[in-house]
C-alpha cells in the first residue's frame, strides 16, 4: 500500500489554485504520485453516476483527449462519468486525480478501487476528510468544491436536474472557472441539468477549433488542442451567470433554523429544499457575515 501524503494549506506543495478559493481545505490527504500542480493545466470532468451510453462514450473520449493535450484530469472517482473520464485519461497515458467524498481508508465506491489503484501509477486520489470518514451525502457535495478548485475549467458531460454535477458547476462559476457543457443528443430527462446550464447563458461552439481558441485565450499552458474524436462538435462553453440569491423571507427562515448548529442533511430535512439550492443560500449568507461554517461541517448564525 502506498503511504499517505499529508499536505497542509500552508505548504509550498499545496495546489495554488485550490488555495485561492473561498473555503480551501486546510489539509489534504493523498495516495499516489503527488504532482507539481502548477506544471500542467488540470480540467475537471464530472457527470452522472447512472450515465447513458452517450455520456459514457463522451466522458471516455474527453478524458483521453485531455490527456493527449497534456492536461491533467480531475474527477470524483464515482460510477459513470467520473470513472470513464479517469479511465480514458489513463488509457491515453495521461495523469488523473480523484477527489473522494470519504476518508482514504474508507474508499467509496468499493467497485472503483481497482481503477483507483491503476491511477496511483501516474496520479492518485485525495480527500480532505479523516482517514476513516464515512461516505456521507454531504461529503460528496462538499468535495465538489475541491474538484472545481483544482481545475482551470470544468466539463459537465451529463447531468440530471438535481445532481452533484450542477453543484460542481456552481462552485466552478463562483471560483471564476470556465464551465464547458456537452450538448445532449435529445431532451431525455438524463440531460436536464445540461439543458438548464445552457439555458442560463451558454454560448455555442460549432467546432473543436473554436474551443481551442477559447482555451488559448484563457492562457492555458498546454499547447495541444483539446480535441478528441466525438467531443469537439456539439460542445458549448458557459460564461458565469449570476446565481439567484435567496429572498429576504428565505434568508429569515434559513437563519431561524441556524440558531443552533445544523448540518446540510438536517437543513434539507427542515427546509425541504435541495442540497444544491441550500449551498447557494448558505454561501451567500456566509459571505454577508450572517452565518459561520464550523467543523462537521455545520453552519450556525452569528
Amino acid at each position: 500500500m502506498i503511504s499517505i501524503e499529508r499536505v497542509s494549506s500552508t505548504s509550498d506543495r499545496y495546489p495554488k489554485l485550490l488555495r485561492e478559493i473561498y473555503d480551501p481545505p486546510p489539509l489534504l490527504m493523498a495516495r499516489g504520485c503527488w504532482p507539481d500542480w502548477e506544471s500542467r493545466d488540470w480540467i475537471g470532468v464530472v457527470g452522472a453516476r447512472k450515465v447513458t451510453s452517450f455520456g459514457k462514450k463522451k466522458a471516455y473520449e474527453i478524458g483521453a483527449a485531455l490527456a493527449g493535450a497534456g492536461c491533467g484530469v480531475v474527477s470524483g472517482l464515482a460510477y459513470g462519468v467520473d470513472a470513464e473520464a479517469h479511465r480514458g485519461c489513463l488509457e491515453a497515458k495521461g495523469v488523473t486525480w480523484g477527489v473522494l467524498g470519504s476518508g482514504l481508508d474508507h474508499f467509496y465506491p468499493a467497485r472503483n478501487k481497482p481503477l483507483a489503484e491503476k491511477m496511483l501509477e501516474r496520479g492518485g486520489y485525495l480527500s480532505e476528510f479523516p482517514l476513516d470518514a464515512n461516505p456521507y451525502k454531504s461529503h460528496f457535495i462538499q468535495r465538489n468544491r475541491i474538484i472545481s478548485g483544482l481545475s482551470k475549467a470544468v466539463i459537465i458531460v451529463e447531468a440530471a436536474i438535481h445532481s452533484g454535477s450542477l453543484v460542481t458547476a456552481r462552485y466552478a462559476l463562483e471560483q471564476g472557472r470556465e464551465v464547458f457543457v456537452v450538448e445532449p443528443p435529445n431532451k431525455n430527462v438524463s440531460y436536464e441539468g445540461n439543458w438548464r446550464l445552457l439555458d442560463e447563458g451558454a454560448c455555442a461552439y460549432e467546432s473543436a477549433e473554436q474551443v481551442v481558441e477559447e482555451i488559448k485565450h484563457m492562457g492555458y499552458k498546454s499547447p495541444s488542442p483539446l480535441v478528441g474524436e466525438g467531443w469537439g462538435e456539439g460542445t458549448k462553453v458557459i460564461h458565469p451567470p449570476l446565481n439567484p440569491l435567496p429572498s429576504r423571507e428565505g434568508k429569515s427562515r434559513l437563519l431561524h433554523f441556524l440558531k443552533s448548529p445544523a448540518s446540510l442533511d438536517q437543513l434539507v430535512h427542515k427546509t425541504q429544499k435541495s442540497p444544491q439550492h441550500l449551498l447557494v443560500e448558505l454561501s451567500e449568507l456566509e459571505s454577508q457575515g450572517l452565518i459561520k461554517k464550523t467543523p462537521g461541517p455545520l453552519w450556525q448564525s452569528l
